[in-house]
């Protein structure tokens, strides 16, 4: 469910003095050999690209673009200038126009089937946890995002709010229930129930007259009270709600369902020795922490993090590579059709 991308160019500038070793991986090198590289052999690299031009979900503003510029600084030792200007649409099968994709683990996929993922050691260059590395080392989920029913807390008692996911098909929501375009939330917990059972689901909800719209209206509709439930939101959209005071509250379901933020560096970026630097930046501890200001999620494979203590004990559902690369395509496709997308 994330919505809003941006194009981040980091410019790094060159210290005195010549990199160390020679620069790798400087134009589409393949990914074994990508993945012989050392730190220190990425970073001499990176010294020598000039910039990092990074597709970002979501806006970052002036303090957050500090934040992330400091903090990639004193990790790395390089200095860098972030420029923010909106992603230009990409061409059917074309080159992507930047280095590195921060996004979701759909649109990972898609860049992974075609091709143009390189290839990294994210263990062993970044100590990043082994079930984080994605698409053959292609990609690195840095972070996660909890998806969930919420309603008016205004308008629905608190006990009279749904306890499940099917109760959302109960009688009494039809026309009162938003279902957002962000179909993979359907074909990601299908993942989980199998897609016999999330087919039945989804037409029980296209059943129930939902209002249609994207994950911002439809929250937005929530907060004003031209619908009750949402069927689906993630935490970031509801973290906001909350620092506005909005009457919005999540439905804790089982399972939860949990989707991936992926860093993807392409294979032939212009830059990609410092796309993957600052892929594997994401998953230190400086930049999960920057990571949970920012966006206030965290990693569930990073021990410690503040969502691998949220979910603790519970229930949840994390769709696989695998799943992405093959099932899911198709069945978030048959789920849009289903809901009238």
């Amino acid at each position: 469910m994330i919505v809003g991308a941006w194009l981040v160019l980091w410019t790094l500038t060159q210290p005195n003095g010549p990199p160390s070793t020679p620069p790798v991986n400087r134009s589409g090198a393949t990914p074994s050999a990508a993945s012989k590289a050392t730190l220190k052999d990425m970073v001499d690299a990176a010294r020598t690209e000039g910039e990092l031009q990074v597709s970002w979900s979501g806006p970052l503003d002036e303090a957050v673009r500090q934040n992330f510029e400091a903090g990639f600084n004193r990790q790395f030792g390089f200095r860098l200038t972030l420029r923010i200007a909106p992603v230009a649409p990409t061409a059917s099968g074309g080159k992507p126009p930047w280095d590195l994709l921060l996004g979701s683990q759909t649109h990972s996929a898609e860049l992974a089937r075609t091709g143009l993922l390189s290839s990294h050691d994210w263990s062993r260059l970044f100590g990043a946890p082994v079930q984080a590395a994605l698409f053959d080392g292609g990609a690195l989920a840095f972070a996660h995002q909890i998806v969930q029913p919420a309603y008016n807390a205004k308008r629905v008692p608190a006990g009279a709010a749904p306890t499940a996911w099917e109760v959302l098909l109960e009688a009494k929501w039809r026309g009162r229930l938003g279902v957002s375009s962000a179909v993979d939330v359907w074909a990601d917990l299908s993942s989980s129930w199998g897609d016999d059972r999330a087919s039945q689901f989804v037409q029980g909800l296209a059943a129930q007259q939902p209002v249609r719209g994207t994950p911002d209206d439809l929250e937005q509709k929530l907060e004003d009270g031209a619908i009750d439930i949402l069927a689906a939101v993630d935490d970031r959209l509801l973290r906001r709600a909350r620092e506005r005071a909005a009457a919005v509250a999540p439905i804790e379901v089982h399972p939860l369902l949990l989707q991936a933020l992926v860093a993807s560096p392409l294979r032939e970026a212009a830059h990609p020795n410092a796309a993957a630097l600052f892929a594997g930046f994401l998953v230190t501890e400086e930049g999960q922490q920057l990571w949970q200001q920012y966006a206030g999620e965290s990693s569930i494979f990073s021990a410690g993090s503040a969502y691998q203590k949220r979910l603790e004990g519970k229930q949840y559902v994390l769709a696989g590579a695998d799943f992405s690369l093959r099932e899911q395509p198709a069945r978030a496709s048959k789920y849009a059709r289903l809901l009238g997308y």
